[in-house]
């Protein structure tokens, strides 16, 4: 066996994958009768990084890791060539267990209990395939700069040999949130159930009766797996119609106050600060010779009067909020609520409440 050093490759720098780098294979033994071939190649410790993330790219999934062992140095008192420091073990995000086969309890007749956690299987939102690429990187105990990549099934297939996905992968078998998209007609009947006020339950209800019988007959395609997340995305693109009126965050709010000027009761724009030098006064025409001026670069900086900022304010309430205001919360409590981190720019919202 050469020695790891011998086979220390390096590629370019930045990402690199698998097609990078030249592979050796062996045969490991995983169970009594049973071997898998292992591609191993040697890489810079400090570079595995840029491999992990490049043949993630590559592969259009991401590696979790799955198991980690350790070896303290010194600890070996005969350590061989493939003697480990570290070990780390990753597997594809879309192994190895196989959900494509489950139908959600959505399309089903089972109803959860109340207050239980649904996991993501249960929904079928799982994208467990059954791939069994592995990615193993050993720190070698006599080699601590030298990385040892190991890769088993490095073409994501499953049990059957079949690749899972990627690139390759024909879309017409895959279950469920692997396949394509929503088509436009289950999108345009999705909003149209939407602005008749339909509810997510009773979408997915009425969706159900209609894709179930083709689920049973193996005709199901992307649109037979219709779920709440689905729903979600149509429903906020739905409302982005009534409030986004332009591109630029600060002219869309803009628009909106001037449409609905008559329901916002205090609209105050935001304003940067700039700081303004103070006004100096001239020096006086008549000073006596021999008598120094008072320096006014000596003055403080607390003399330049700054401008304050004006922070984005701006309060809603509609007639019927008004009516509700004036019938239960006079002369009774009223109930301030303050939120921050509301949405993406950190804002605080207040919102008043009334008892009725």
């Amino acid at each position: 066996m050469l020695c790891p050093l011998a086979l220390v490759q390096k590629p370019l720098e930045g990402f690199f994958d698998k097609d990078d780098l030249q592979w050796v294979s062996r045969r490991l033994q995983v169970g009594t009768n049973m071997a898998e071939e292992v591609s191993d190649a040697y890489v810079p410790a400090d570079r595995f990084h840029e491999f992990y993330h490049g043949e993630c790219l590559r592969s259009q999934t991401m590696f979790y890791m799955a198991k980690k062992e350790a070896t303290p140095a010194g600890s070996l008192k005969r350590p061989q060539d493939n003697s480990f420091l570290t070990q780390e073990t990753y597997h594809c995000s879309y192994g190895p267990q196989d959900n494509r086969s489950s139908v959600p309890e959505a399309l089903t007749h089972k109803q959860p209990s109340q207050g239980s956690r649904v996991s993501e299987t249960a929904r079928g939102e799982s994208r467990k395939r059954g791939c069994l690429s592995q990615l193993a990187a050993s720190r070698l105990y006599l080699y601590p700069d030298v990385m040892r990549l190991s890769i088993r099934h490095p073409d994501h297939t499953d049990a059957k040999g079949n690749p899972v996905h990627g690139c390759g992968v024909d879309a017409k078998g895959v279950k469920h949130l692997h396949g394509p998209a929503l088509s436009q007609t289950m999108k345009d009947w999705v909003r149209t159930s939407l602005l008749n006020g339909s509810t997510t339950q009773q979408i997915l209800k009425q969706h159900a009766k209609s894709a179930m019988p083709r689920i049973d007959s193996n005709t199901a395609d992307r649109d037979c797996f219709l779920n709440s997340q689905d729903i979600c995305n149509i429903a906020q693109k739905l409302a982005q119609l009534t409030w986004k009126l332009h591109d630029n965050e600060a002219q869309s709010v803009r628009l909106f106050y001037q449409q609905h000027s008559e329901s916002v009761f205090m609209y105050q724009e935001e304003r940067s600060a700039q700081p303004q030098p103070a006004a100096t006064q001239p020096a006086a025409a008549n000073s006596e010779p021999g008598v120094a001026q008072a320096d006014d670069s000596a003055k403080p900086a607390g003399d330049c009067q700054v401008q304050q900022l004006q922070k984005f304010v701006m309060g809603w309430m509609t007639p019927f909020m008004k009516d509700n205001l004036l019938k239960h919360g006079n002369n009774n409590i009223i109930l301030l609520d303050a939120t921050f981190g509301t949405n993406h720019m950190k804002m605080p919202l207040y919102t008043g409440l009334v008892i009725d």
